[in-house]
């Protein structure tokens, strides 16, 4: 395997990261639903830290100089992270949460059955 198919993984994985590190701003999204300042200014965070992190691989992985098809690459598996691996993320966060939330309700009622008798 060339350099150049190392180079082109290692800006998968770059991306996939970004598409990890962009979850996190996606919880400052929804804290601040309503404020768009916040959001642009978050969407502009992430842009540069994205820039960063491709600039901190290409020094990682001693690329020679920048290419277009690197920095497509990277592009290419953040979406790749947000049309598969978030998707996922997603799925397995609903289910453990409505299974908490779940066993929180019978929880509760365990404990009004168990009140019911005794004053409080």
């Amino acid at each position: 395997m060339s350099n150049l198919a190392y180079w082109l993984v290692a800006c998968l994985c770059c991306g996939e990261f970004a598409g990890l590190l962009h979850e996190c701003f996606e919880l400052g999204y929804r804290a601040f639903q309503k404020k768009g300042g916040i959001q642009i200014t978050l969407d502009i965070l992430f842009g540069l830290l994205f820039g960063t992190l491709f600039v901190a691989f290409s020094v990682l992985f001693c690329f020679p100089n920048v290419r277009l098809f690197l920095l497509l690459a990277a592009v290419a598996g953040f979406y790749l992270y947000r049309g598969s691996l978030h998707r996922l993320l997603a799925f397995f966060t609903k289910r453990i949460y409505n299974r908490y939330r779940s066993g929180r309700k019978a929880r509760l009622a365990r404990l009004s059955v168990r009140n019911e008798g005794r004053e409080i």
